[in-house]
């Protein structure tokens, strides 16, 4: 009886061990993959044990990871470098790739091969934009000027610049009614608020709309108190992702207010001021109006009311993106167009741009707003934890007048893992 026990302990023993050593040989071997472009294009691999040049990387994995291959097209001169085709082991996967990314599990001897194509860049391409007249600050990158001076780096959330010409500074408006200013864009100072804020008496610090008639009849019927409580915590009931312009001798400030994240229950409101500096400091900004609320959409719609970014495009004319992601449904959310009458800063009635979606109703149950065109919606979708946040949002456009092309900006994955920057 001992020896068969003995003999059985041995064989578990032992069967433990080439299952140890199988898996170990399976799932932590290394390999390496190799990964080459041909024809001008650039590949990137998100990896951090890789090396080699831009067009060969060899790239250290353990099998079964998921190695993700970026596809950028490249310009040099007056010839263009686009994807023409991308090869896993001889086999064409070009049809895969979504948001110039490729992912795929890694396998030994593994070979992944990109070719380009030269194509002919647009007329003018190249150009530097018109000039602004602004003269760009001097910055030596070599200074040991901390970032943001006293401020720190991480105290500004949704930033928006814009140079200020009567008082020569650069202001920052952020998330969370703050607004900073600067000489050279590195130190900032003059941290204040630019919107009322008043303290009740328990304490609590809460925004004063009262001068905003827009802002005032919104949160009322969406039910927030009477002072409109500042939860900065959670973004919620907080003035989020502010966005200024200047348009013939005015200045408009767009922001938006969301009663509960995720659910369409959100607006886009706008003020403006023709003297910035005042403006800030006595908290005086003329109400235009509420640009669009997405409260009444359809409960399968996709807009949502955040994010605004407004910018000029050809001719003068007027432009403002928002929208993103529903932080915890992937699968909803996307980036909209609108376009904006130069004269109000509001919705341009006449605009096909805008009534090419979906009619929306204000808070009297009219119809006064359209959602406008689809610009963007999420692709390719990282792997994501249940508190992903937002996969795509954030989003800008850049106009250059010199070649007419129309640049979209958008930030893409989360910020605590993947975060990155489209266009």
């Amino acid at each position: 009886m001992k020896k068969f026990l003995f003999f059985t302990f041995l064989t578990i023993v032992l069967l433990a061990a080439t299952v140890g050593i199988f898996a170990h040989f399976l799932l932590d071997n290394k390999y390496v993959v190799f990964v080459e472009s041909f024809g001008g294009g650039v590949l990137t691999v998100d990896s951090l044990n890789t090396d080699g040049e831009d067009d060969k990387f060899r790239v250290i994995c353990k099998f079964g990871e998921t190695l993700t291959v970026n596809v950028h097209p490249e310009r040099s001169g007056k010839v263009y470098y686009n994807l023409d085709r991308l090869t896993v082991n001889g086999e064409d996967v070009t049809d895969q790739i979504t948001m110039l990314q490729y992912k795929t599990r890694v396998m030994k001897k593994m070979t992944i091969t990109a070719t380009f194509k030269k194509g002919t860049p647009p007329e003018n391409a190249g150009v530097s934009a018109t000039s602004t007249g602004i003269k760009a600050p001097s910055i030596d990158v070599t200074s040991n000027t901390p970032y943001l001076g006293s401020l720190g780096a991480y105290n500004m959330q949704d930033p928006s610049v814009i140079y200020d010409k009567k008082s020569g500074f650069y202001y920052a408006f952020a998330t969370d009614n703050m607004v900073v200013h600067s000489k050279d864009l590195i130190n900032w100072t003059g941290k204040t608020n630019y919107f009322n804020t008043v303290t009740t008496d328990d304490a609590t610090m809460v925004l004063d709309f009262s001068q905003f008639k827009s802002v005032k009849r919104w949160a009322k019927i969406h039910g927030y108190d009477q002072d409109l409580r500042y939860a900065s915590a959670t973004n919620n009931r907080s003035v989020l992702a502010p966005d200024i312009i200047y348009v013939d001798g005015t200045y408009y400030l767009y922001f938006s207010l969301c009663k509960e994240e995720n659910r369409n229950e959100s607006a886009i409101f706008c003020v403006s001021t023709t003297d910035l500096e005042a403006a800030i400091s006595e908290k005086e900004w003329t109400d235009c109006g509420m640009v669009l609320s997405t409260c009444s959409a359809d409960a399968s719609s996709d807009a949502d009311a955040v994010h605004p970014g407004v910018f000029l495009g050809a001719g003068g004319s007027l432009y403002l993106t928002y929208g993103c992601t529903f932080g915890k449904n992937p699968s909803r959310g996307a980036i909209y167009l609108l376009e904006l009458d130069p004269a109000t800063g509001l919705q341009k009635e006449s605009s096909e741009i805008n009534r090419s979606g979906e009619a929306l109703k204000d808070e009297h149950g009219k119809t006064s707003f359209f959602s406008g065109v689809l610009l963007a919606k999420p692709g390719s979708v990282p792997e994501l934890d249940k508190n992903a946040g937002s996969l795509l949002g954030g989003a800008d456009v850049c106009f250059n007048e010199d070649t007419g092309y129309y640049y979209l900006l958008t930030t893409y994955g989360t910020a605590d893992r993947n975060q990155s920057i489209r266009v």
